[in-house]
């Protein structure tokens, strides 16, 4: 200790063991919040935090749209949807009863002229409600690029009623005398002929002009325009509120265990840790710390651990980073005062030091330190004084004194 730490039988802690004291306590505050998440917060404080409404609110939505294959579990939504996929060609093995495009097509369909049309969650588009903008007609002309003018099209001549460079064309009316727009498309002529032949590069391009592998196509843009509405977009927005709190929770109730309340009630502000590594937290003047210091110290630690969660989940991993810099700068370039101690920032707010406890004798104030001393002093006092010379037997002065009481 220095001048200003009058209490000179303490040994500062070395920073080796300060480091493994903190990393059994991070560690069994790990272990603590990886159980509650397994446990409870998957389940009832999912549940709790209305994370799990909102989940089966955006899954219905992406359910009903037709576009995703979702599992379900007792009428539960168990599972994240994904855009449905489809190979080319049905086979058995692949349990497809029609090639991938037809299944695209029929997605497509309902998602364009049921969904959009009748949910009542979608957007409006450009201020026309989606009942009147999401049309048959729409589909037809904006989707699949078949042509608008109905006058032009010739029963005789397909290319009239059929898609610019594209597979498809206006179906023909049960009779076949007319083209009706109200029906699904079909494929043109040729490329019937080619599906019927089960060839692979045509069913192939197909497959493609919905979803292709580079995540472009048909099906993919509806995708993203599902993605894309407002209230699709404000469900994932409350969800991951509440995903935030809930692992607010989880991380929370094990840094209040092992860094706020153990040292709160250890002996000398000790955590777990600590204490296993024998270490204690005293004043600066090596006297025993009280409330308010066991109050202060942990701060530090709490608003490194608040920045931590600060970051949403997208960042998590710049979260870690930021986490354990944080922690350095607290350990390391904190580093020693004026007095040569080495003091984290939270000894510094304190007005703390941490010291081995092997052999370590702590005062309650520098008052009991000084009696301790004076105790000592005391004891060494009588082999270190003389005797006054006024104070020393005189033998001469006794011999005379005899003498005259004899006579």
């Amino acid at each position: 200790m220095k001048d200003n730490q009058p209490n000179t039988n303490l040994q500062i802690a070395p920073m080796t063991k300060r480091f493994g004291a903190f990393g059994i306590d991070l560690i069994l505050a790990i272990l603590m919040g990886v159980i509650l998440y397994l446990t409870w917060g998957t389940h009832g404080l999912y549940r709790a935090m209305g994370s799990d409404a909102i989940y089966q609110k955006a899954m219905a939505f992406y359910d009903h749209s037709g576009l995703y294959s979702i599992s379900m579990v007792d009428g539960r939504y168990s599972t994240d949807g994904a855009v449905k996929r489809y190979a080319p060609i049905a086979t058995a093995e692949n349990g497809q009863a029609d090639h991938g495009y037809a299944l695209y097509l029929n997605d497509l369909w309902h998602f364009y002229t049921v969904f959009l049309p009748t949910e009542p969650n979608i957007d409006e588009v450009n201020g026309v409600a989606p009942a009147a903008y999401y049309t048959v007609s729409y589909f037809q002309t904006k989707i699949m690029g078949l042509p608008s003018d109905s006058s032009a099209f010739d029963i005789n001549d397909e290319t009239t009623y059929s898609s610019v460079d594209g597979f498809f064309r206006y179906a023909l009316n049960d009779e076949g005398t007319a083209v009706d727009v109200t029906k699904k498309p079909v494929l043109k002529s040729a490329a019937q002929t080619l599906v019927d032949a089960k060839d692979t590069a045509t069913l192939t391009r197909l497959n493609d002009a919905f979803f292709a592998s580079s995540n472009t196509g048909l099906t993919y843009n509806a995708a993203v325009n599902l993605s894309e509405q407002t209230y699709l977009v404000g469900l994932g927005t409350s969800y991951s509120k509440t995903i935030w709190a809930r692992n607010a929770v989880v991380v929370a109730i094990p840094v209040f265990i092992f860094f706020l309340l153990l040292p709160l009630v250890l002996p000398n502000g000790a955590s777990l840790g600590k204490l296993i590594m024998r270490l204690g937290v005293v004043k600066k003047d090596g006297c025993r710390i009280g409330f308010k210091e066991r109050i202060l110290r942990p701060w530090v630690l709490v608003i490194t651990v608040g920045a931590f969660m600060a970051f949403p989940q997208s960042l998590m991993i710049i979260a870690i980073g930021v986490l354990f810099a944080l922690l350095a700068v607290n350990f390391i370039i904190a580093g020693r005062d004026k007095s040569g101690n080495l003091r984290s920032l939270q000894d510094r707010l304190a007005g703390t030091v941490v010291i081995s406890l092997k052999g370590a004798k702590i005062y309650a104030n520098p008052d009991e330190i000084q009696r301790g001393e004076a105790i000592d002093a005391v004891n060494v006092a009588p082999m270190e004084q003389s005797v006054p010379a006024d104070d020393y037997l005189d033998v001469d002065s006794v011999e005379k004194d005899k003498e005259e009481a004899n006579r």
